[in-house]
């Protein structure tokens, strides 16, 4: 799978590597981008919920 984020093409494994270098955020200051309007913004969180 080749997901495209913030304009650079990255592989499902990049990505993982880079959660696994950089983490998570957890906080809104350390997320590299605005949000916009649009759907998945305006669902976004930084709360993670356990669901059993």
């Amino acid at each position: 799978m080749t997901v495209i984020t913030m304009g650079e093409k990255k592989t499902e494994t990049e990505i993982l590597d880079d959660l696994r270098d950089r983490g998570i955020a957890e906080s809104a200051e350390e997320i590299p981008f605005e949000k916009c309007n649009c759907y998945f913004c305006s669902q976004e969180t930084l709360r993670f919920e356990e669901t059993h």
